[in-house]
């Protein structure tokens, strides 16, 4: 660490350091057996993205449904529905809101039941009723 300050456009001054990176902590707690067991995500929906132009609208559904008291995820940026679809599922996440043109246009939003594989289009109160059962 001498002179790292200097490099970095500061004065020169020696120095020591050290760093641990978490994927190291990780091995460290898995080796002694006291990694934690927690859930990969508290959230019951995560809000899909569908392209730039769809950010907003997005970032609005996941207000609405934080608002009504459901624990809500957003992807954060557009990408394939599959790619999204994934993410909710390494995260345990049980529902995904899909939130395309269409909906969107409708004024409905679409709820994915990512266990059993189940898709309706329901309404706003509808569908937030579904998630907090």
């Amino acid at each position: 660490y001498d002179n790292l300050v200097a490099d970095l456009g500061g004065e020169p001054l020696s120095g020591v350091g050290f760093a641990m990176g978490d994927m190291v902590l990780e091995l460290v707690l898995a080796h002694y057996g006291r990694r934690p067991a927690l859930a990969a995500s508290s959230a019951r929906v995560l809000v899909t993205v569908f392209g730039p132009e769809g950010m907003a609208s997005a970032a609005q559904a996941a207000a609405r449904f934080r608002k009504a008291g459901v624990a809500t995820a957003l992807y954060p940026e557009p990408a394939r529905l599959d790619k999204q679809l994934k993410y909710a599922d390494i995260c345990a996440i049980p529902f995904a809101a899909i939130l395309g043109p269409e909906e969107e246009k409708a004024g409905r939003v679409a709820i994915k039941d990512l266990g059993a594989k189940l898709q309706e289009t329901l309404s706003w109160d509808e569908a937030i009723a579904r998630l907090k059962a």
